[in-house]
């Protein structure tokens, strides 16, 4: 339930990646958490958590 301007905290887990760069998931994940953020909120944090990133 959201109320109207008040606090959020969007978070966003990881998938392993083998590169340096983030993979296609994650990005995709990424974008996901930012279009999920309210933007009518006072305070919005995105938590991204990374994934294991062993080759």
């Amino acid at each position: 339930m959201r109320r109207a301007g008040g606090s959020e905290a969007v978070i966003v887990l990881g998938f392993r990646n083998r590169s340096v760069k983030a993979n296609y998931l994650n990005r995709y994940r990424v974008r996901a958490g930012l279009r999920s953020q309210d933007p009518h909120a006072k305070r919005s944090v995105l938590v991204l958590c990374g994934g294991h990133g062993g080759r």
